[in-house]
């Protein structure tokens, strides 16, 4: 289960930053808007954060599974995973949020010197 959350933020991962990249291949001077810009920025920062958090349950669950195998399935519990896993989505976004709250004003419009 811990797996496949990871398998999908590495695909979503990708996918957030291979479509603006071949963009920006086929056509250079052509900039990325600033609304795109914070939203691509935005999505990388969620994925980053959560699969840092996902691995560090990953190995959460191997500790459990090495040092505590008698124990495993109930420490482990299908509803610990998923409880585990949301976790680990939502403190990812809420990480961006507040990253994105503090690049915001920051000045980006202007002469390019």
């Amino acid at each position: 289960f811990l797996l496949s959350n990871l398998a999908t933020v590495d695909i979503a991962y990708a996918c957030n930053t291979v479509p603006q990249m071949l963009v920006n291949l086929l056509s250079p001077a052509q900039p990325i808007s600033f609304a795109g810009c914070v939203t691509q920025t935005f999505l990388y920062l969620t994925f980053g954060h959560t699969e840092c958090l996902l691995l560090v349950v990953m190995s959460y669950d191997r500790y459990v599974a090495i040092c505590l195998p008698l124990r495993y399935s109930t420490i482990m519990s299908w509803r610990v995973c998923v409880t585990l896993a949301v976790t680990c989505w939502t403190l990812g976004f809420l990480l961006t949020l507040v990253d994105i709250v503090l690049l915001l004003p920051l000045p980006f419009c202007g002469p390019q010197k």
